[in-house]
């Protein structure tokens, strides 16, 4: 379910920066709305670097409290795009718990080509108490989300910032020449 809200919220954020971004670029604006624009990149910025800490510390609670296994690749799962193109491939990983119970669950993350070729063993992190609740003990699953949405945030926040300050960064940076008699 968190995935779904990501995917829709970075979908309307997508839009929103895309159409300030599409207004300055297409026409010169006042200065008032150019930090309005700013200032709205700037807030997307924030928000993704919110959601990427939510994350990491989503993934940090669950590590420190996760048990480690073997696990073996089992199959790969065909994703495809949401518009019918593109496609990769999740792993579908078996593992056993502590209690010696067979459980398997599909990796967050898709790829093409595959990560993981089937029967590959790879390490597996998974809660004691819902064994159902496991993911891949990799650096792409754990940190992917979290660093992908916070330089997408920090890069929003620095163009926030400059849109938003445009006119003063414009006149240090290039200064109004006054026009001299000539003798």
């Amino acid at each position: 379910m968190g995935w779904v809200i990501l995917i829709i919220f970075t979908f309307v954020a997508g839009i929103v920066v895309g159409w300030w971004l599409g207004l300055l670029t297409a026409r010169r604006i006042e200065s008032a709305n150019d930090k309005f624009a700013g200032n709205m990149i700037l807030g997307a910025g924030i928000i993704f670097v919110v959601i990427g800490g939510i994350f990491a510390v989503r993934n940090i609670v669950f590590i420190r409290s996760a048990a480690a296994t073997d696990g073996r690749v089992v199959e790969l799962r065909e994703s495809k795009g949401s518009d019918g193109s593109g496609h990769g491939y999740a792993a579908l990983v078996e593992f056993e718990d502590f209690d010696g119970i067979s459980h398997k669950f599909a990796s967050q993350i898709s790829s093409s080509p595959p990560l993981y070729e089937v029967g590959s063993h790879i390490q597996v992190l998974y809660q004691l108490n819902k064994p159902s609740r496991a993911m891949i003990a990799s650096f792409g699953e754990i940190l992917g989300v979290p660093l992908a949405c916070g330089a997408v945030g920090i890069f929003l926040i620095g163009c926030g910032f400059v849109v938003s300050r445009w006119p003063q960064i414009r006149l240090k940076l290039w200064p109004r020449r006054t026009a001299t008699a000539v003798p």
